[in-house]
């Protein structure tokens, strides 16, 4: 409250702007009113004071804020029978991003393969994606072999190359370099085959190597150490295995979400699990292409749909425009799709998001 008189623009612009600024610095979810700033200003000026309220509902030069004289706002009440609705919206509202450090996509995928067999969500995707991930190391193996690089490699692993200088110190004379190779010890094959696990993560060499446990050990052995050093083979890894997570994740995401924040997959909602008996919640964004930001826009609620996705049954960005049959359309982008989101995420310019428009719509 002030007892000032103030017709400056800037001073009230400034007053108000701090205040309206005050709940957004961290909101209460328990408690709506406690996010409320009330300004009593009896001597400001009313023109002054309007235009700044004006400035202030602006959404695309200023925090989002509702804002308005007492005279204008209306207070709504929620519906008392819709009190399991509001409930179950109470794990929809705490928003907080965790730093996460990122992983290759074939570790998350079997990563998260185990998680769903741990928290008995799919019990047997574990051993599913092991034999999928096996399948595509055989794959990759046939390949080299018809390339006609696999036995030129596997020699390289099986021998050791080695130099060596002598010096007599009595006559000083030393003898020139020589170059030869021995076969490689048991334990040093060991070691590269440990070091082919840790590209590999979560023990998959050691799976490959059960996977064929009726042939030569050492011939199993030099073949995941073979495949591991090969950037080739890691790089098609990679890429099925980022395609691989999304479709599994796309499917189990809405039961991740019910599970303790410490027991998820992906970290980020405190009160995840609060969500309520049969409710469905969508996020449906009415996107303006002629807005000059339209794709930054597009990427905030991508990278929110990413932390916060399996808290909703879609999040899409839907669009007014014309029809290939005449007329008008609808078209929608759903953000809760992994490799849609992926996309949007990429996007640096409006072309390119009315690119995915036309490739992902629906």
């Amino acid at each position: 409250m002030s007892f000032r008189r103030a017709e400056d623009h800037t001073y009230i612009a400034q007053l108000l702007g701090r205040m309206v600024r005050t709940p957004l610095a961290r909101r209460i979810e328990r408690d709506a009113a406690l996010n409320d700033v009330h300004l009593f200003l009896p001597y400001f000026d009313d023109a002054a004071v309007k235009a700044v309220v004006d400035d202030l509902k602006d959404v695309e030069h200023a925090p989002p804020a509702v804002v308005g004289s007492s005279r204008e706002l209306v207070t709504l009440n929620r519906r008392a029978d819709a009190a399991d609705i509001f409930a179950a919206m109470t794990g929809l509202v705490t928003y907080r991003a965790n730093a996460a450090r990122a992983q290759s996509h074939l570790r998350r995928f079997v990563g998260l393969a185990r998680r769903l067999n741990l928290d008995d969500i799919e019990p047997a995707a574990w051993g599913a994606v092991r034999g999928q991930v096996v399948a595509w190391l055989g794959t990759a193996l046939d390949g080299l072999k018809a390339a006609g690089t696999f036995a030129k490699s596997a020699a390289a692993i099986m021998r050791v190359g080695m130099r060596t200088t002598t010096l007599d110190t009595g006559s000083e004379l030393v003898t020139p370099v020589r170059e030869c190779e021995i076969e490689a010890s048991e334990a040093d094959l060991d070691r590269q085959f440990a070091e082919a696990g840790q590209r590999l993560s979560n023990g998959l060499h050691q799976t490959y190597w059960d996977a064929h446990g009726d042939r030569d050990a050492l011939d199993v052995k030099v073949e995941v150490i073979l495949l591991a050093r090969s950037h080739a083979v890691m790089a098609g890894l990679e890429a099925k295995a980022e395609t691989a997570f999304d479709s599994l994740y796309d499917r189990h995401k809405h039961a991740i979400g019910k599970l303790k924040e410490k027991e998820g997959v992906r970290q980020g909602d405190a009160g995840a699990d609060s969500a309520v008996g049969g409710y469905r919640f969508d996020i449906l964004e009415p996107h303006d292409p002629s807005l000059a930001d339209n794709f930054e826009k597009a990427v905030g609620l991508a990278r929110f749909a990413e932390r916060h996705g399996h808290l909703f049954h879609r999040i899409q960005l839907i669009r007014k425009q014309p029809s290939k049959a005449g007329g008008e359309c609808y078209v929608r982008l759903e953000l809760n799709s992994e490799v849609v989101r992926k996309q949007v995420s990429l996007v640096t310019s409006n072309p390119q998001l009315d690119a995915l428009f036309s490739q992902y719509v629906l």
